[in-house]
């Protein structure tokens, strides 16, 4: 008869054993897997904020700095879904300027117009400050002045008033005087506006002709169509619009902005950020 022996010390794990260990890693993998997943989603989402706030604060700045530099009297919004306005490079003062009566030239105070940042075409204004005189009435100039500007734009003041002549390359009309001589230099007019899901800039051309039976705000099927044209992609995936209100004392207009930028998130969440920003423009004639 053989004698017992001891059982072995290093006996193996048992089923059971076995089976709680592998339940216990799916655990843990499981959580450390939703954990990184989460992470990442949240980081992505984040990211997504962060791009469409930055988007939105570009595109309200650029509008704001935009319309500060508008024609008194010239920012106007009829659908909501678009602004126009003329903007000016810059405004000087005439010595003499006759109303009512066809003029092909007229002398000015030279302007300062810092680096020159633009380039002609250009075209005058006098006396604006309401809808009507700007787009209906007499305070623009049909036709563009004539490319010598060296003498009306200087980069630096001068010591001694110089004056200049501003010329037409036909005879222009205005029908009011400005109570201080002021008149203003400008550029083909601007609309900001949201088609569709995008927004764009567009510099159209000047109106001309048009401006004696009284310039209807275009719609953006009648703006340029393309970058060559004169038409800028701003941002996509936008809402929203612009209000216009005149206020007659004292003499402003106060611009309303009001648009919603949103991206498609997770999980078929859409991220929206909302704007609204308001603009106090100063009207002196």
């Amino acid at each position: 008869m053989k004698p017992l022996t001891a059982p072995s010390k290093h006996a193996g794990f048992t089923l059971i054993e076995l089976i709680v260990v592998i339940v216990l890693l799916g655990i843990m993998s499981f959580g450390m897997t939703q954990f990184i997943v989460n992470s990442a989603l949240g980081y992505a989402d984040t990211a997504r904020r962060e791009r469409l706030g930055s988007t939105s604060r570009v595109v309200i700045a650029r509008i704001s700095q935009e319309l500060r530099g508008a024609l008194p009297g010239s920012v106007r919004s009829d659908n909501g879904h678009c602004i126009e306005f003329i903007p000016q490079v810059g405004a000087s003062h005439y010595e003499d300027l006759p109303t009512a009566t066809a003029l092909t030239s007229f002398t000015s105070i030279p302007m300062e117009v810092p680096g020159l940042p633009v380039a002609g075409p250009f075209y005058a204004a006098v006396d604006p400050g309401s809808l009507a005189q700007v787009y209906t009435g007499g305070a623009l100039s049909r036709g563009a002045i004539e490319q010598r500007y060296a003498d009306l734009l200087v980069v630096e003041p001068r010591t001694a008033v110089k004056v200049a002549t501003v010329s037409f390359a036909t005879a222009e009309t205005f029908s009011g005087r400005s109570p201080r001589q002021r008149w203003f230099l400008l550029k083909a007019p601007v609309s900001f506006c949201v088609s569709g899901d995008k927004l764009f800039r567009y510099q159209a051309v000047w109106p001309g002709a048009q401006l004696d039976q009284g310039y209807a705000q275009p719609t953006p099927a009648e703006l340029p169509d393309s970058i060559a044209t004169g038409r800028t992609l701003l941002a996509r995936n936008v809402g929203g619009g612009f209000e216009v209100e005149k206020i007659a004392v004292p003499r402003h207009t106060r611009v309303r902005i009001d648009l919603s930028f949103y991206e498609p998130g997770n999980s078929g969440v859409v991220e929206r950020v909302g704007i609204e920003h308001e603009v106090q423009l100063r009207e002196l004639p």
